[in-house]
């Protein structure tokens, strides 16, 4: 119940997010999806040791992989020994048949109840995702290798770089 209260929130606040933006003059759709992501230490530029690779599945537009680097990581507990939760920042970027995305993303990892939970707004697209804005929320729970989520938010194309 929890979890679908979680996502129930994360949905209303991307629509709200985007109710009152001007980019929704041009073309923008929903987004909804999965994401599993596994942590990788081999050939990882993060300079806190934090990288992913993963699947993205679902939406039509958004079906690919990932890559993750974080940049920034604090955590938070009374016992310096046990972090309870983590908060995290850094660049995914994401490469579907149409062209990469690349997003900023941050978010937080509740070590007590295994919650993982992000914002990501995109910076820049290549290829068929070009021109493209947009922000999506992720919510799901950590797993052995990483964390498996779902995704909603909203990705917006500009007229002049709208995909058939």
């Amino acid at each position: 119940m929890k979890f679908a209260f979680l996502t129930l929130v994360a949905t209303v606040t991307a629509s709200a997010a985007f109710a009152a933006d001007s980019r929704l003059d041009n073309h923008c759709r929903p987004i909804r999806g999965f994401v599993s992501v596994e942590l990788v230490k081999e050939n990882c530029p993060s300079p806190v040791g934090i990288c992913t690779k993963g699947k993205l599945w679902g939406d039509p537009l958004f079906q690919g992989t990932t890559t993750y680097v974080a940049e920034k990581v604090a955590g938070s507990s009374e016992d310096p020994t046990m972090v309870k939760s983590l908060t995290y920042s850094g660049t995914m970027k994401i490469k579907t048949r149409l062209g990469e995305v690349t997003v900023t993303d941050m978010g937080l990892l509740d070590n007590t109840t295994k919650y993982v939970s992000s914002q990501s707004r995109t910076v820049s697209g290549i290829g068929g995702m070009k021109g493209l804005s947009g922000a999506f929320f992720t919510l799901g729970q950590t797993t052995a290798k990483g964390f498996d989520s779902e995704v909603h938010g909203v990705a917006c194309f500009h007229r002049d770089t709208l995909m058939n």
